[in-house]
């Protein structure tokens, strides 16, 4: 009777621990999606562009350095849907949650083993809980909790592309995972395949992310802590496996990728700390500090992430900072030394208080491990990205909580006091994160964050102009397009200064502004007169002026480089090479390029645009307005498509209640171009509203649109009004000017031939 009801006394108390489980993952799942929910229709942004183009097999396995798994997801999402980042995002949150979760049980894993009155043998595998683990299930979940929700973590999931190093983390907690079923196995081959395991998910890692080989490293320190219990000689054993399977794991990976070259060139830029790097692929965008600056400024960047983890506030979180201030020396700045003490004194601390606080010399060992890879030892790396903290927070969680809760273990009696705390703190962390993510919801907000927080960074400030151009706010574009271009001059940054006259140039060039772009290519040909950039200038320069030819030669010149074209410049080119096709009456040729162009990316609107010309000047009216509208579903500010648009469904005969809201909204940003005024009066003087419309007509002229233009828009207008006096009135007038193209003016006799007949 007795054993009866001890049996039933455990199977009551394993159901009521389930339950308790399931409902704290619950709540952990919701919190996250609940914290990131705003983020979910967020913008592309910055790198992002790496990974909503096209790959396809070839391509993925072009892809840079050795992140194929992570680009294989990648791959996923694009067949789901490549132009939107839903589908993209919504995969990162789900390799977020999985991350908590992994989290949640190394928690109870390293808990239950170093808890039970048995350590040699396992608790799950024993199907027993001890009495001791009813206090494992709260440190689990806040640990989990802590690290799901912070705002630090947020670059790592809402930023689309650092699903690298979410992927990374992942595949190292699956990697210890398995290590500690290793050691816990009885039987020699569970462990021999679990080692074996455990080698994959580091490949796996490795291959989305290359500080994932830190696995090795945060293995050995868990080891030690938590399974060889500072016995030294039990650990020294495992250190053989453990340095085994780091061994394996950089063979194959030297395998398949020459990771060592990598290895040798951090190496050589060791033997000289003070000399300024000398830029390989896997560096930064225009290095220019040397070594010994690298570190010592890391001191400081670690310092401020510290900071950050302490006190999450928005305000403080800064996506990138491009031009993080260069510590000179151990002085210079003043902050450099005050953080290479807290670093140092952190460090001894937990070397020191081991035995004493293991879980908080672990979480913090663990975190300068983590982060020490791309922080300190990468030294040709950027200098400041957040998202680096990643995989650092899943140890530092886990050992700052596991301590607090041991210290407060005897203080704290209340039943329902771990459920007040988990609500509190998530509540602040997952409202902290959900305030951080309205950033996402436009480039001008998303960047003018950045801006705001780290004003002389020229990356920033170039992204916040291409967002105000996108948006058809030209004068703030230029505006910050002047200011990268001031900061690189002042700062000797010769990539930037190329990038920021080049985007310069190239948006007047847009707007037809022919003498503010003369002036541009002038100091984009003294700063760099060897410049793809420069020739990619010239060519559309060429082709403003009606220099068909030039233009073409430009272009393909370009085309040919030897050093080699970027894809997304590479995209440009073939649509303006396209669109000088279709400018000299070859639409076949126009086509093709065009092609080539959505073929490197499927959602560049320029090319749609120039698709629906060709299809325009074809008289497929039906096909054309299809690009246009994928012109808009990509890039709705687009004031040349919304004009387009209009006059499409003027020509189409959908009517003027139709033509009108794009006409509207072309207007509305007050382009500094002719198109939306000229088509926004051309709707009004059919509407009979003739004092308005001569007021855009009037603005079209002012933006330098041409004579004979505004004449044939009037005629139009006049013809689908049905009033055909007027229409032959102004057709006349045209006929009589001397400078009319020869297609406007063919067109013109025609109709005036047969209103006149």
């Amino acid at each position: 009777m007795r054993k009866g009801l001890k049996e039933k006394e455990r199977n009551d108390f394993q159901k009521h621990h389930t339950l308790k489980h399931l409902l704290g993952i619950a709540l952990l799942i919701f919190g996250v999606l609940l914290a990131y929910s705003n983020s979910l229709n967020g913008i592309w942004a910055f790198d992002d562009v790496l990974i909503n183009q096209p790959l396809g097999t070839e391509g993925l396995i072009e892809k840079i350095g050795a992140r194929k798994i992570a680009y294989l997801t990648f791959l996923i999402n694009q067949k789901i849907n490549p132009v939107d980042p839903f589908n993209f995002r919504l995969f990162n949150i789900f390799i977020h949650i999985l991350n908590a979760l992994l989290v949640y049980i190394i928690a109870l894993l390293t808990l239950s083993y170093n808890c039970s009155e048995r350590p040699d043998k396992s608790v799950i595998a024993r199907h027993e809980v001890p009495k001791q683990s009813q206090d494992f299930f709260p440190i689990a979940l806040f640990s989990a909790a802590l690290f799901a929700l912070h705002p630090l973590n947020i670059n790592a999931v809402a930023y689309i592309i650092q699903r690298m190093a979410s992927l990374a983390t992942f595949f190292v907690l699956l990697s210890l995972v398995s290590y500690i079923f290793a050691n816990m196995a009885k039987n020699i081959f569970n462990k021999v395949i679990l080692y074996l395991v455990t080698i994959v998910f580091i490949v796996l890692g490795v291959l989305s992310k290359e500080n994932a080989i830190m696995a090795v490293p945060l293995i050995l320190l868990y080891d030690y802590i938590f399974l060889s219990r500072y016995d030294k000689k039990t650990f020294l054993k495992k250190a053989l496996v453990i340095l085994s399977i780091g061994f394996c794991t950089l063979l194959a990976f030297t395998f398949y990728l020459p990771i060592h070259k990598t290895a040798l060139d951090v190496v050589k830029a060791f033997t000289d700390i003070n000399k300024p790097l000398i830029y390989k692929s896997w560096m930064a965008t225009d290095v220019y500090w040397s070594p010994i600056e690298h570190i010592l400024t890391g001191f400081r960047v670690i310092s401020r992430y510290l900071f950050l983890f302490l006190l999450p506030l928005p305000n403080f979180l800064v996506f990138d900072w491009w031009g993080y201030p260069l510590s000179k020396g151990i002085f210079e700045p003043i902050t450099t030394i005050f953080s290479i003490a807290l670093i140092f004194a952190l460090i001894v601390f937990s070397v020191l208080k081991l035995k004493k606080y293991p879980f908080l010399s672990f979480g913090i060992l663990w975190y300068f491990i983590a982060i020490s890879l791309e922080s300190l030892i990468a030294v040709g790396s950027d200098l400041y990205f957040e998202h680096r903290n990643y995989l650092p927070l899943t140890g530092l969680s886990f050992g700052l909580v596991a301590q607090v809760a041991n210290f407060l273990k005897e203080k704290v009696s209340a039943k329902y006091a771990p459920w007040v705390v988990f609500f509190v703190l998530s509540t602040f962390l997952g409202f902290m994160t959900f305030q951080r993510n309205f950033i996402w919801k436009d480039p001008v907000t998303f960047w003018g964050d950045t801006v705001k927080k780290a004003p002389y960074n020229i990356r920033a400030n170039l992204a916040l102009a291409h967002s105000y151009r996108a948006a058809s706010d030209f004068q703030n574009a230029q505006n910050y397009y002047l200011t990268s271009v001031r900061i690189a001059v002042e700062e000797k940054r010769p990539f930037f200064t190329v990038e920021s006259l080049y985007h310069l140039g190239f948006m007047h060039l847009l707007l037809e502004q022919r003498t503010e772009a003369g002036k541009v290519i002038d100091m984009l040909e003294k700063a760099t007169p060897d410049s793809y950039k420069l020739r990619i200038l010239m060519g559309y320069y060429s082709y403003l002026n009606k220099d068909f030819n030039a233009a073409v030669e430009t272009y393909l010149d370009v085309l040919k480089d030897t050093r080699g074209t970027p894809r997304w410049d590479k995209v440009t080119v073939y649509t303006l090479l396209g669109d000088a096709y279709r400018d000299m009456g070859l639409a076949d040729k126009a086509m093709g390029s065009y092609e080539k162009a959505l073929n490197l990316n499927h959602s560049f609107p320029a090319a749609y645009h120039g698709m629906a010309k060709v299809h325009l000047m074809k008289g497929d009216l039906k096909t054309a307005s299809e690009y246009l509208r994928k012109v808009l579903l990509v890039d709705p500010y687009n004031i040349v498509a919304l004009s387009d648009m209009a006059h499409l469904v003027l020509l189409g005969g959908g009517g003027v209640d139709k033509a009108l809201p794009f006409a509207k909204k072309a207007v509305s940003f007050n382009p500094p171009v002719y198109k939306p005024y000229l088509i926004m009066g051309t709707i009004l003087t059919i509407q009979g509203e003739d004092a308005d419309a001569e007021e855009f007509y009037t603005t079209a002229k002012d933006f330098h649109a041409p004579e004979y233009l505004v004449l044939f828009n009037r005629a139009w207008a006049y013809s689908l009004k049905g009033e055909r006096e007027k229409q032959k009135y102004y057709l006349s007038k045209l006929l009589n000017m001397k400078r009319v193209p020869n297609n406007i003016r063919n067109t013109a006799k025609k109709i005036l031939s047969k209103l006149t007949d």
